[in-house]
């Protein structure tokens, strides 16, 4: 009973880093690595349809990703990675990736939140 206990421990701790969604047609897959002492990760993002594959890594970043539909009824895979050394801009930094052709339609930077929301066609805040 103690092995089986153990075990379950193990793969709770193991699938505790890692997080799957999908978003229209893709699969979206994220692995989060060590953590800092402020709560930053380094992060593996994949995104998968079939076709073709986006992948992304993050270090020492606070992440958030969604399945996020438009007002124009589109759906959009949209992530937030940014650092401390980012200025706390936490509305900004958005990454957005088309999820049926996988186009990424931009990059996270400090300073995209109106790009961001010109490409998404409406209003987007901080996860």
């Amino acid at each position: 009973m103690q092995k089986v206990w153990v075990l379950l421990l193990l793969l709770m701790a193991l699938t505790a880093n890692a997080e799957s969604l999908q978003c229209d047609g893709a699969d979206i897959d994220i692995k989060y690595g060590k953590k800092s002492p402020w709560g930053w990760e380094d992060v593996s993002l994949k995104i998968t349809n079939g076709k073709a594959e986006v992948v992304k890594k993050f270090e020492y970043a606070h992440f958030f990703i969604a399945c996020l539909i438009s007002p124009a009824k589109k759906s959009f895979v949209v992530y937030q990675a940014y650092c401390g050394g980012s200025g706390c801009k936490d509305f900004d930094n958005w990454g957005i990736v088309e999820p049926t052709s996988l186009e990424v339609l931009l990059e996270p930077t400090d300073d995209n939140h109106k790009k961001a929301e010109r490409i998404f066609g409406g209003k987007l805040k901080p996860f």
